[in-house]
This record gives C-alpha cells, sequence and structure tokens, in this order.
C-alpha cells in the first residue's frame, strides 16, 4: 500500500500537474518519490514524538497512577486542615510552577527588576529531582523567602503532593511531613512526631510553612530559633517557609544553625537561603490561559478584560494571591496605584456577593453594613487570639462568644469558596489570607489610633496603612489645611518645610507614612493652630527649625517644642515667651530669635541653615556695624532679601 492508496488519491492527477509546465514525469517515479517523503515525515513525526514522551514518562507514569489510593490517602492524611483549600481543582488548575532565585526580589525597585535581573529556577521541581532523591547523603536545611502573597504555602503544599506523586508506595525514599508553624504548639507536635518516627527520622522530610506567622518566633526569635533547631535536628531534609520582611534585613537572616551534621568534622548545619521570584509577564500570562481557558465568547472576554487589567497595574499583581482574585478586578476602567486600592476593591466586591441574595434593599444595605463591622471586629479578635495563643483562627466556641458579646448572627454570612473568611473543615474561622486580616487591621488601626497594635510581623498591614495616609495626605491638600514646601536650593534638595497655619484634624504623624521624617527640616506654625497633635509630629521628625507665627503667651506649650531631638534654630514674632523658656533653650544650646533678634545664643551646628536663618543671623551682624556707621548699604540689601525669601520656594508637589 503506498501513499496514494491511503490518502484514496490518483497519482495521475500529480504527473498532469506538472505537464502543464512542460515536465513529463514517470507515473512510477511520482508514486516512489512520493512513498519516500510520506515516509521520511512520518519517521519524524514519530521520532519526535517518542522523544517528548521519553522525556515525559516519568510524568506520564504519574498521571495514570495519581489516583491509586494509597496515594490518595496519604496526601489526605499528611496535608492538615489549614492546607486543604490548596487541593481544589480550581487552585490546582491554575498552578503555575513557582520559580526561585538567589538574590533576594526586594534588593530591587520593582518587581519586573527582580524579575529580569536573577537567573531563575522552577522550585518544585528542582527540590522533587534533585534534593529529595536516595543519591543525595547529605542533611539539609533550606529556608524559603518571599513577600506576602507570593506563594510560599502553595509552594509547601505543591511540594508535598507532587514528591508523592512521583513515587510508588514502595519505592518512596523518604517519608514526608508538613507543618503549620501558626499553630502555637507546633515545637510540640514536631517533637511527637521525631520520637514517633525514631531512628527513621533521619530518613524523612519535614516542610514547615509560615515560620513568621508564629507568635513566639515574633516575640523573641533568636530563643524560638534554638527551640525549632532542636526538634527538627533528627530530621534529613528541613524546609522552611517565612516572609523576608520578617528579618529585619538580609544580615539578621540566619546563616548557620547550631545543628551539626554527622560528619568527621561536625561543622554547623547551613541554611540554605532561597528567594521566591514574583510572577514574570510569562508566568502571568500562563495563569490567565489557565484561569480562563478555551476558546467560548464569554472566556475569550474574560481573558481580554484580564490582560487590560493587568497591563495598567503589572507591577502590583505580581502576587499569585492577587491574580487568583482578578474576576474580582475586571469589568471597569480603574487604574490602581497602589495595594491598598486594589485590597479595597477585592473586599467590596466580596461583601456584595456575600448580601447579593437578599431581594430587599434595605435589609441589603443593612447586611453589607454589619458584614464591614462584623470582618473588622473579627480581625481584631483573630489579632488578639494571636496575641494570647499564637493562632491566627478561632475555634467555634471561640466564635459563637465573639458574636454573642458583638450582637452579630453568623447564621447569616454564607462564607462561600470565595470569601475572605473560611469556615475549614476542622470547625476553624480565619481569613483565607493573612493579608485580608492586615488590610481590616490597618484600617481600624488608621481610624483608631489608640488601637494596641503593633506592625511588627504584619509588613502587609504597614503597607496599607501607607495607603491609607497617602489618600488621606491628597485630600487635605485639597482643603489647604497645610502646605509642603521644597527649598529651591542645590545643597538642600531634599529637605522640605510644613507650614501649618489653622487647626485641623490631621493626625500630622501620618505625614512620615507619606514623606520620609528626614527629610522634614523647617516647621513654620500660627502658633493658634498649636496642639498636642503638632507636638507629637514634630518629636518624630527631624525638624531643625521652627518658625512661630502670631505667637501668644497665653497659649502653653511654646517650652515644650524644645523637645524636638534635632531643633537648633526657634524664631517667634509676637509676646515675649516666658523666663522658663528660655532658660530651656539656654540648657539645650537651642538659637532663639524673637521678632528678629537673637535672645538666645545657640550652638549654631547647622552647616547650612534655612536661608531665612542666614539672613536673620547677618542682619544682626550688620546692624552691630551700622551702629558704628558702617555698611549702610549692606543692611538694606539684607532687609530687601529677608522680606523676599518666602518667594523663593515652591510648593511641595502633590506626589509624596
Amino acid at each position: 500500500m503506498g501513499f496514494f492508496d491511503i490518502i484514496e488519491k490518483d497519482p495521475n492527477i500529480v504527473v498532469e500537474f506538472f505537464k502543464k509546465f512542460g515536465i513529463n514525469l514517470p507515473l512510477l517515479l511520482v508514486e516512489w518519490v512520493m512513498n519516500i517523503i510520506a515516509i521520511a515525515l512520518l519517521t519524524c513525526l514519530l521520532w519526535s514524538t517518542g522523544k517528548k514522551i521519553y522525556s515525559k514518562w516519568e510524568d506520564i507514569l504519574s498521571f495514570f497512577n495519581r489516583n491509586r489510593k494509597w496515594r490518595r490517602d496519604y496526601i489526605k492524611n499528611g496535608l492538615e486542615h489549614s492546607f486543604g483549600d490548596y487541593l481544589l481543582p480550581e487552585k490546582q488548575k491554575c498552578y503555575v510552577p513557582i520559580q526561585s532565585q538567589s538574590t533576594p526580589p526586594h534588593y530591587f525597585d520593582e518587581p519586573d527588576e527582580a524579575v529580569a535581573s536573577a537567573p531563575r529556577q522552577e522550585l518544585t521541581s528542582m527540590f522533587v529531582n534533585d534534593v529529595f532523591t536516595q543519591n543525595n547523603t547529605n542533611r539539609l536545611l533550606y529556608c524559603i523567602l518571599a513577600g506576602s502573597g507570593m506563594g510560599k504555602t502553595t509552594f509547601a503544599v505543591q511540594l508535598f503532593v507532587e514528591y508523592v506523586k512521583k513515587y510508588k508506595k514502595k519505592t518512596l525514599p523518604y517519608e514526608i511531613f508538613i507543618k503549620d508553624m501558626g499553630e502555637y504548639k507546633v515545637l510540640e507536635e514536631i517533637r511527637t512526631l521525631a520520637n514517633t518516627l525514631g531512628e527513621t527520622a533521619h530518613r524523612s522530610i519535614l516542610i514547615l510553612d509560615a515560620l513568621d506567622e508564629n507568635l513566639m518566633a515574633s516575640e523573641n526569635f533568636e530563643i524560638f530559633r534554638k527551640k525549632l533547631e532542636e526538634v527538627i535536628s533528627p530530621f534529613k531534609f528541613v524546609v522552611i517557609t517565612c516572609r523576608s520582611q520578617f528579618f529585619p534585613n538580609e544580615q539578621e537572616t540566619p546563616d548557620y544553625s547550631t545543628i551539626r551534621q554527622n560528619t568527621p568534622n561536625k561543622n554547623l548545619l547551613r541554611y540554605n537561603k532561597v528567594y521566591i521570584c514574583p510572577f514574570s509577564p510569562n508566568d502571568i500570562d500562563l495563569y490567565i490561559k489557565k484561569k480562563y481557558m478555551g476558546f467560548s465568547k464569554a472566556k475569550r472576554k474574560l481573558r481580554k478584560q484580564a490582560i487590560g487589567i493587568i497591563a495598567k497595574c503589572r507591577h502590583l499583581v505580581v502576587r499569585p494571591v492577587l491574580l487568583s482574585y482578578i474576576d474580582d478586578l475586571t469589568g471597569g476602567s480603574q487604574q490602581y496605584s497602589s495595594e491598598t486600592e486594589i485590597y479595597e476593591i477585592l473586599i467590596e466586591k466580596w461583601l456584595e456577593r456575600e448580601v447579593n441574595d437578599i431581594p430587599n434593599q434595605e435589609e441589603k444595605k443593612s447586611l453589607y453594613e454589619e458584614l464591614i463591622r462584623f470582618s473588622q471586629q473579627l480581625a481584631i479578635k483573630i489579632y488578639q487570639n494571636w496575641r494570647e495563643t499564637g493562632e491566627f483562627k478561632l475555634d467555634a466556641k471561640q466564635m459563637d462568644d465573639f458574636c454573642q458579646k458583638n450582637g452579630f448572627n453568623t447564621s447569616k454570612y454564607q462564607f462561600r469558596r470565595r470569601s475572605l473568611i473560611n469556615h475549614d473543615a476542622a470547625g476553624l474561622y480565619k481569613f483565607s489570607h493573612k493579608s485580608f486580616l492586615e488590610f481590616f487591621l490597618s484600617k481600624h488601626f488608621f481610624e483608631n489610633p489608640n488601637f494596641d497594635f503593633s506592625f511588627e510581623g504584619m509588613d502587609m498591614a504597614e503597607l496599607f496603612y501607607q495607603g491609607f495616609c497617602k489618600r488621606e495626605y491628597r485630600e487635605q491638600r485639597k482643603h489647604n489645611a497645610f502646605k509642603i514646601y521644597s527649598t529651591d536650593y542645590n545643597y538642600r534638595t531634599n529637605e522640605i518645610t510644613l507650614q501649618i497655619e489653622k487647626k485641623t484634624q490631621y493626625n500630622f504623624k501620618h505625614l512620615h507614612y507619606v514623606v520620609e521624617p528626614k527629610c522634614f527640616s523647617e516647621l513654620e506654625l500660627n502658633w493658634n493652630a498649636y496642639d498636642n497633635n503638632i507636638q507629637e509630629f514634630i518629636e518624630e521628625s527631624s525638624i531643625t527649625t521652627i518658625s512661630i507665627l502670631k505667637y501668644q503667651r497665653m497659649i502653653t506649650g511654646v517650652k515644650q517644642l524644645l523637645k524636638a531631638p534635632h531643633l537648633q534654630f526657634l524664631s517667634i514674632e509676637g509676646d515675649t515667651p516666658p523666663n522658663t523658656f528660655i532658660k530651656e533653650a539656654q540648657k539645650r544650646n537651642v538659637h532663639v530669635f524673637l521678632n528678629n533678634h537673637t535672645i538666645v545664643k545657640g550652638a549654631n551646628p547647622v552647616s547650612f541653615p534655612p536661608l531665612k536663618i542666614q539672613l536673620m543671623l547677618q542682619l544682626e551682624k550688620q546692624t552691630s556695624l551700622f551702629e558704628h556707621s558702617q555698611f549702610q548699604s549692606s543692611l538694606d540689601i539684607i532687609k530687601e532679601l529677608l522680606s523676599k525669601e518666602d518667594n523663593n520656594r515652591k510648593e511641595g508637589p502633590n506626589v509624596f
């Protein structure tokens, strides 16, 4: 059977075709040549297919074996309740292999720079194929570092699953276990596990997720670290995931443990630090293709919308946790300038879904507002529970007590699959991701400054808080509650003057999250606007010069200004300050002007004081010379410069 028999065509068609060009070919030659070409193409196709099958043979075997009962049971029993959500079909379908790099991503200004500037390696494959193998005789300790929402827990779960899927029951080289470090009694659980395994612990893998969520680690890491290293020492391979912001800087990330290797020289076991990469453009595109897989009109439309949103804020959605909620960001033309804005939209969409089934508009609005209060109060309760017990969750009894105390009825809240608050199989209530908890906490802290809250271990909360402060700043600038000037002189390009003319409810300490505290050099203050809020601000800033306008002695507080840690010059226009103030200024070496005349001479250590201060000092010097009938023209020039000095400044931009 030849080529033309297979395709059921007459070879004379080819002969007749070439005759049109004056070429006469024998029929036998045509059949012979076409048969050779067909055989060559078929051989190439089979060779290419065979190579692909050979390279993926283990994956193919794993695919056909993945539903075996022992694998199902191993994964089900091995993963605790807190990891169960990561095995949902939707999450598995959208999984994009996590890449790693040896250079910390936070060293770069933008995530795109981190992606482009460092070599990448597929992380799960590295461990499964290169580290967790029988040929590897070394004991190894890994620390996997990444920012919030970058896929640390997804990696931990996927590593567990992919490792189990690779092997048959009889060929599994090492037992593997995974623990949630957010559990308060995790050290006891690890010690119990090691004792139960006995000698086989030396042939076991231990994955520890979310070191940063452990209360004891947050309070005193060095003490906790010693206890942790003691209980993990029996295991052959240990992989620990942690937020990179948990450590203040790269130098404070541990290099060596206290665990001795079982070698002749007894060297200390080293922490192998690996950093999870932000999603690259290709990773993001792959995620979108997997999430909206299909050729229907609806799927194509969703892909187009998602790609449009990502194009506007690619540097914000490199976090996999945000991509998983991309549905909530599509459908509009809004551009997002910060993570705070994105999370606000995600929370708003979630609330709308929760109340969407209620037909009555009044009831819908009432439940919407109640859910906001519920979420914020629940975040506070979970945070307080973490401070007390070390766990970011509430059990059923704690939840009932919380609802009863605050007048909430949980039966009205459905907590769907895409809810920000989860009720898992173990009966525990928690936020679907720690970053949502941190959002509600930062919002409450912003609205209630007296709330007992610390950003320690809450780097995303501080990022959200900064977003709230920047938005408030823009709104206050519109109402002229204060003004910010940047000085137009080369030697003071980074120094800023704050001018406050009237009382305002604005919390000036929020400015430290908009403008770097060290940038503030001068404060111009209408004395009628002075209050404790301003006093707290100057005590936390780098202000070297304060100018008081319309000073009235009856309004107390001028002595408190001397508490500014970097204060060198203080200019007063108005009444004479009390003697106690003058004595304190002398004690602190602060140079004080009263109505442009020195009443306290300070040390004047500032290399380049504000121009106004320089002119005032020169005016005094020239006035002294004038009293001796000298330099009349110089005195006039300095007075003119002093009167025009304010015109040489420009108001600071709104981008702070």
